[in-house]
């Protein structure tokens, strides 16, 4: 199997010592939830495969988070286009991407609704590109909403979780010497 298919979606990032991490006070520290349940604001679900595999879970993630958390703050239901962000972000439909990638291009670009640029089942057509039109809209996003993210080292995430819903990748895929999926640690 060639190397790039096992990556599933996530491709871990490569993290610099210029990247923020909680507790660097970089974004501030509020608790937003002292409970930290997101559980009652979460997104309605939505597959990121139909026909075929997007390769965007990274993507799908990060939105879900961003639409929960405004749920939560402001009462608003998102749905943002994932598509739209998954294009931007030069996620490999063969391999997937990195969260760091698309942080950055939410940064950068901003969100658009589901409406504007809406999932596709032909992988073709999911991943043409975005018109500028849709590009500037996303940047209207920006006006709006500050958007950051942080690190979070694995002993601290029960104080990340009252600050804000908190992405994880989780190793899924272990394969033996005959590519044969397996228990993990089997």
């Amino acid at each position: 199997m060639p190397d790039e298919i096992k990556h599933f979606g996530f491709i871990a990032p490569v993290i610099v010592p210029e990247d923020y991490f909680l507790g660097s006070g970089k974004l501030g520290s509020v608790v937003l939830n002292p409970s930290g349940n997101w559980q009652l604001s979460l997104p309605r679900f939505e597959p990121q495969r139909k026909r075929e595999e997007t390769s965007a879970c990274v993507t799908f993630t990060i939105l879900s988070d961003i639409e929960t958390l405004e749920k939560f703050q402001y009462g608003i239901e998102s749905n943002y286009s994932d598509r739209f962000i998954a294009k931007l972000s030069e996620t490999n439909p063969n391999s997937g991407n990195t969260p760091k990638k698309v942080c950055e291009t939410i940064r950068k670009y901003g969100l658009v609704d589901e409406e504007d640029w809406p999932f596709v089942e032909d992988i073709n057509e999911y991943y043409k590109d975005v018109p500028q039109r849709l590009i500037d809209k996303g940047k209207e996003w920006l006006r709006k909403y500050d958007f950051g993210y942080e690190y979070v080292d694995i002993n601290k995430i029960d104080i990340a979780i009252k600050r804000s819903p908190v992405s994880v990748a989780v190793y899924a895929w272990e394969q033996n010497e005959n590519e044969e999926f397996i228990r993990f640690g089997a």
